[in-house]
């Protein structure tokens, strides 16, 4: 009965109704695990027939009888109609096909995710490979600006939430989300002048860390007018190549590295400091700007070549006590204004630069807690557990010290 009253209080009358048809139509109720995969459940329910059309349409149908596990976000037929007329039309016609299936990938994750896995998460990477936002509004569970009517649908080889609308992943590539947003000016030109404007028009992915108009002001004066000489074009390349790497790297991926590789082969620090993530000197004022080639992270610093530099780990092999007592001091103030999730990743990144000492740097047990509390942060949690769980392991840390 506790369980019943949870779900109920959870999901809405409405949804939970919703909910039980489909379950009905589409599993049968002596079966003590699913035998329908997600393309059967759908076909059974009978509220998908656009979907299914689309799918079929797209050549991606063969993918959702196959092993999985998929989670689908599955837009009802009255989701479609609501589109602007003509729109479902036009996807429909052959020379649309690229773009259908990338609209239809944006509403596929390649793992299974329950309506409670989700709730807990910030984001999800789809098969189109951008970006899904996860959030609970109003005790519903949203994805993106849809709201899941009817959770947790099993089937064979994943699970299906049933939303009102269609989602709409980004349609501009690297370049014109830049221009379009308006802060980076300068670095659209440099890149024009630079002759890498079409390499970031193409496929990709890439990851750019994009310096702000205002942190091109920051260069002295001259530099910026210098750089877009013809005769300088060769270091405008090479310093823009520095803030260019390949794949899709989001910022909750920055966190499980120290570095990544630019295109111009020179490597970038990451770590965490001043409240957010960092790239070298600079700090990320805005992250995972999607793209359909890629993702920008706005930083308020241009990053130099041969400046990388990982302070963090430096710090931990010279004073690991001073370390933790710098992120406790940085920390602590962001959970306490309600940014646990900011505080969260600034003691990871202290956990992972402490786990780098040798061993009997402090003690084992609390090196094992410590390895344990870094690991778990990774997997979906609330941003204050993850926290909680890294702030037991760096005081248990601390108190090892010799």
């Amino acid at each position: 009965m506790a369980f019943l009253r949870s779900f109920l209080a959870r999901f809405p009358l409405r949804a939970f109704a919703r909910a039980a048809v489909l379950l009905l139509a589409a599993v049968p109720s002596t079966a003590a695990k699913p035998a329908a995969t997600l393309l059967e459940t759908a076909r059974a329910a009978g509220g998908f027939k656009t979907l299914l059309a689309a799918l079929a349409q797209a050549g991606l149908d063969d993918a959702l009888d196959g092993h999985g596990p998929f989670t689908v976000f599955a837009p009802t037929d009255e989701a479609f109609a609501a589109l602007p007329a003509g729109t479902l039309d036009s996807l429909l016609k052959p020379e649309n096909r690229a773009q259908l299936q990338a609209i239809l990938k944006y509403h596929v994750l390649a793992l299974r995710v329950s309506a409670a896995e989700a709730s807990n998460l910030r984001s999800a990477r789809t098969l189109n490979g951008q970006q899904l936002p996860l959030a609970l509004a109003g005790g519903a569970l949203t994805a993106g600006r849809a709201r899941v009517i009817a959770a947790d649908l099993a089937c064979r080889n994943g699970v299906i939430h049933v939303i009102d609308r269609v989602l709409l992943p980004s349609a501009q590539d690297l370049v014109e989300t830049a221009a379009a947003n308006g802060e980076f000016k300068i670095l659209v030109k440099a890149l024009g002048v630079a002759g890498l404007a079409d390499a970031l028009h193409g496929p990709g992915p890439f990851t750019v860390f994009a310096p702000t108009d205002a942190a091109f002001a920051k260069l002295p004066r001259g530099t910026v007018a210098a750089l877009l000489k013809p005769e300088n074009r060769a270091q405008l390349v090479a310093l823009l190549k520095y803030h260019v790497a390949t794949g899709r790297v989001f910022a909750r991926d920055l966190l499980a590295r120290k570095s990544l590789v630019t295109l111009g082969g020179e490597s970038v620090g990451l770590g965490a400091g001043g409240g957010g993530l960092t790239v070298n000197h600079a700090r990320i004022q805005a992250a995972d700007l999607d793209t359909v080639n890629g993702v920008i992270h706005a930083i308020d610093t241009v990053l130099m070549p041969g400046e990388n530099d990982r302070p963090m780990p430096a710090v931990a092999r010279a004073d690991p006590r001073g370390l933790i007592e710098f992120a406790i001091e940085r920390g602590a103030p962001l959970y306490n204004r309600g940014e646990p999730g900011a505080c969260a990743s600034i003691y990871e990144v202290t956990g992972r630069s402490l786990l780098q000492l040798p061993e009997g740097a402090f003690g084992a047990g609390a090196r094992a807690a410590l390895d344990e509390a870094v690991r778990r942060a990774r997997e979906p949690g609330d941003d204050a557990g993850r926290a909680w769980a890294l702030r037991r392991a760096l005081d248990s840390a601390l108190a090892s010290l010799p």
